[in-house]
C-alpha cells in the first residue's frame, strides 16, 4: 500500500498531466488551424510564390505558380527554379542565389518560360529566409504581361500620335486652358511665317489681326468643350481655314493657308464666267453632249437659232432621239476622227433642222471632262449661205469667163468674116461676069453657078459668125469641142 501523501501526489501528478495532455491536444489544434490557414493563404495569392534552396531546387509552390508555369505539381518538383528562365537570363539568377544572404531582398522584370513555350512578363521579387538555420530563397513572381502590353501599346500610341502631330502637314498649334500657347507642330515651323512664343496668348500676342475676335471664339470653345470650324477667314493678305477643337485643359488649333485655293477659285470662276459668257453669245451653233450615250447636256441660243429646237426640245435626250445628222456616215467619221485624235477641224456636213430643211454647216468639237465624265464640246457654224454664194460666185466667174471667151470669137469672127468679105466679093463678082458672058450651054455655066452659090453659102456662115451672141460648143471628134455656130447666133 502507498502511503496517503504518496497517493495525494501521484493522484495530482497525474491531474497534472491530463490537463497538459489537453493543453498539448488544444496546442496541436491550433498549430493545425494555423498551418491550414496559412497553407489557405499561400494558395489564395494571385502572385506565383515559389521557395526553393539556393540552388533553385524547389520545397514548395502555390497553385498560383503552377497556373503560371503551366506545369503541375509533380512536374514543378522535377526542375529546378532556373528552368523557367530563358537561358539569356539564367546567368542574372544565378549571380542573385548566389549573393544572397538572409534578409536581402532582390526585384527583377525577367522573361518566364512556360511549359507550351510562351513567355510570360513577370515582376520577380526574391528574399532569402532561414528555417531552421537552413536558408531558403522565397520568390514571388507577378504575372505583369498584359500590363505590359498596355504600356507598349500606351507608347506606341504616344509615339504614334506624337509623330502624327509633328508630321501633320496642316499647321497645328496647342494652346491650355488659358489659351496660352504650350507646343505647334513642325509644319508650322516650316511655314515661313512668324513663329508663336511658347506662353503666347493665342490671338493676342499671336495672330491678332483676324476679322473677327477669335480670342473670344478659342475661349468660349475651351468653356463650353465645343469645336468650332472657321471654313475662310481673312488674315492681313491671305485666306485661311481654321478648325478649333478643344479637350480637357485646352484646345488644338489647326490652320490652312486657302490663298492660292481662293486665288484659283476666283481664276476658275472668271474663266467659267468668260465660258458661259461666250457660249450664251455666240452666233454659232454649241451644244454640250455626254460621250457615253450621246445625251445632250446643255445647247446656247446660237444652236436654238440654227436648228429651230427649244432646250426643253434636246436637253437629257440623246442623239438617236434628236439628230441633227442628215447623212448618218457623217456623224460615224465625226465620232470615229474624235475617237482617235481627241478633236475634229472645220468638219464639213449637212444638218437636218427641227422643219426638216437641210444646211451646210462647218463643225469643229473636242473631248472634255466634266464632273468625272468625258463629254463632246462642239460648234457648228452655219455656212449654208456662204455655200449658195460660193456657187454663184462659181457662176458668174464662169459666165464671166464665158464672155471673155465670147468676146474673143467675137473678134476673131469680125476679122475673119472682114478678111474673107473681100476676097468673096471678088470671087462673086467674077463668076457673075463669067456667067454673063457665056451661054448657059457652056459646060463652064454649070461650074461656075456652083461657085457663085458656094460663095453665096460662105456669105452666110459669115453673116452667122457675125451674129453669134452665146458661147455654145459641140463636140468635134477625138474629144475636141468647137463652136457650135448655129446654137451661138440663135437669137
Amino acid at each position: 500500500m502507498f502511503p496517503q501523501n504518496n497517493c495525494q501526489e501521484l493522484e495530482k501528478r497525474i491531474l497534472q498531466l491530463e490537463e497538459e495532455i489537453v493543453q498539448l491536444k488544444n496546442r496541436g489544434n491550433a498549430i493545425k488551424t494555423s498551418e491550414e490557414r496559412l497553407r489557405s493563404l499561400f494558395n489564395g495569392t494571385r502572385d506565383a510564390v515559389f521557395i526553393s534552396d539556393i540552388r533553385g531546387n524547389f520545397a514548395d509552390f502555390n497553385d498560383a505558380a503552377k497556373t503560371l508555369t503551366g506545369y503541375s505539381g509533380e512536374e514543378l518538383s522535377d526542375i529546378t527554379l532556373l528552368d523557367l528562365f530563358p537561358e539569356d537570363q539564367q546567368t542574372t539568377l544565378k549571380e542573385m542565389m548566389h549573393q544572397i544572404k538572409p534578409g536581402d531582398v532582390f526585384a527583377y522584370e525577367m522573361m518566364l518560360l512556360r511549359k507550351d513555350g510562351g513567355l510570360a512578363h513577370i515582376e520577380l521579387n526574391s528574399q532569402c529566409i532561414n528555417v531552421q538555420n537552413i536558408p531558403f530563397m522565397l520568390s514571388a513572381a507577378r504575372d505583369i504581361t498584359e500590363q505590359k502590353q498596355m504600356e507598349i501599346s500606351l507608347l506606341e500610341s504616344e509615339e504614334r500620335y506624337r509623330t502624327l502631330f509633328e508630321k501633320n502637314p496642316i499647321e497645328t498649334i496647342i494652346v491650355d486652358g488659358n489659351g496660352q500657347v504650350s507646343r505647334y507642330n513642325l509644319a508650322k515651323k516650316r511655314s515661313g511665317t512668324r513663329l508663336p512664343g511658347i506662353g503666347d496668348t493665342m490671338y493676342k500676342d499671336y495672330a491678332a489681326n483676324h476679322e473677327i475676335d477669335m480670342y473670344a471664339e478659342l475661349m468660349e470653345c475651351i468653356r463650353t468643350g465645343d469645336s468650332r470650324d472657321f471654313s475662310e477667314l481673312k488674315y492681313r493678305d491671305r485666306f485661311l481655314r481654321i478648325n478649333i477643337s478643344s479637350f480637357p485643359g485646352g484646345a488644338i488649333i489647326t490652320s490652312v493657308d486657302i490663298t492660292g485655293y481662293k486665288r484659283a477659285e476666283e481664276a476658275l470662276r472668271l474663266s467659267e464666267e468668260r465660258f458661259r459668257t461666250a457660249f450664251e453669245t455666240s452666233p454659232d451653233a454649241i451644244r454640250i453632249n455626254r460621250m457615253a450615250d450621246g445625251v445632250y447636256i446643255d445647247i446656247n441660243v446660237g444652236f436654238m437659232d440654227m436648228t429651230g429646237y427649244s432646250r426643253e426640245d434636246v436637253i437629257h435626250r440623246s442623239n438617236s432621239e434628236i439628230s441633227i445628222w442628215n447623212n448618218p456616215g457623217d456623224r460615224k467619221r465625226f465620232l470615229d476622227t474624235l475617237r482617235k485624235h481627241g478633236h475634229v477641224r472645220n468638219m464639213e456636213s449637212v444638218f437636218r433642222l427641227k422643219d426638216g430643211t437641210v444646211r451646210t454647216g462647218l463643225m469643229s468639237a473636242r473631248i472634255m471632262m466634266w464632273n468625272n465624265e468625258s463629254h463632246i464640246l462642239s460648234v457648228i457654224r452655219d455656212i449654208d449661205d456662204l455655200k449658195k454664194a460660193e456657187v454663184h460666185l462659181r457662176k458668174m466667174e464662169e459666165d464671166r469667163k464665158q464672155k471673155e471667151r465670147l468676146q474673143i470669137i467675137l473678134e476673131t469672127a469680125g476679122a475673119v468674116c472682114h478678111e474673107l468679105n473681100q476676097p468673096l466679093m471678088a470671087i462673086s463678082g467674077y463668076s457673075e461676069l463669067i456667067l454673063m458672058m457665056i451661054s448657059k450651054d457652056d459646060p463652064v455655066y454649070d461650074k461656075n453657078l456652083k461657085i457663085l452659090e458656094q460663095v453665096n453659102r460662105m456669105g452666110e456662115i459669115t453673116g452667122k459668125l457675125m451674129g453669134i451672141t452665146k458661147y455654145r460648143t459641140k463636140s468635134f471628134g477625138r474629144g475636141r469641142t468647137i463652136i457650135d455656130i448655129e446654137k451661138a447666133s440663135e437669137n
